[in-house]
């Protein structure tokens, strides 16, 4: 039997955030300054770590491929069988990178780059000039995923920010987050955890006051 999970909601949280905004940051209250493409990277990745829940149900191949495309490069290569096999095996190591701190993430982040042969090039963007490529045009989605999902984490490292990949903070839930909020506020994922958490300090409250009336 095929399992089968949540898709993300694209038009709230960090995946509207990532579409709306060309820059994460980098304005009154922000700490850090992130591109979209970084943004959108990790964003990807907490949505590809979060396809395995703690009970290790596992998608099927096309809600696989969904989140991929869906999250991160719709108008790039297709998800072959290959990079499903891939992804799968890189799932693992990108959960490391949010339970990981400093020369620990360090390392997964450079045996990404080094595994998938990273290699930094200026594309032109017609009008909008260059932007820094870090995977060959032809490469694979699975590899393209990977390298600039490790970008990303690197930017993150490098301005001291890698406590913005966070785990929603949801006793029940399991989930890995990017936390894009000016101030690193953000507590739940995007699922209903925030509103769960909500309705349960609501009933201890009302619990409270009707045993103490």
């Amino acid at each position: 039997m095929m399992a089968s999970f949540d898709e993300p909601d694209l038009t709230s949280g960090d995946a509207l955030r990532w579409r709306a905004e060309p820059d994460i940051g980098g304005h009154e209250g922000a700490s850090t300054v992130l591109p979209r493409d970084a943004a959108r990277a990790l964003v990807a990745a907490a949505a590809l770590v979060n396809t395995t829940g703690a009970d290790g149900v596992q998608p099927d191949d096309a809600a696989l491929r969904r989140i991929v495309q869906i999250l991160a490069w719709d108008e790039g290569p297709t998800c072959g069988r290959n990079d499903l096999q891939t992804l799968r095996s890189l799932r693992p190591r990108l959960r490391e990178l949010w339970q990981a701190t400093g020369d620990a993430a360090a390392n997964v982040v450079n045996q990404l780059l080094h595994e998938f042969n990273a290699l930094p090039q200026l594309v032109k963007c017609g009008k909008r000039g260059y932007r820094l490529e870090v995977a060959p045009a032809d490469a694979p989605l699975a590899t393209r995923f990977a390298i600039r999902t490790s970008i990303a984490v690197a930017d993150l490292l490098r301005q001291g920010e890698l406590r913005r990949l966070s785990s929603c903070a949801h006793p029940e839930c399991h989930n890995v987050m990017v936390d894009l909020s000016k101030n690193r506020s953000k507590r739940y994922c995007d699922g209903r955890c925030g509103n769960r958490a909500a309705v349960a300090a609501y009933r201890a409250r009302m619990s409270t006051s009707v045993t103490s009336g």
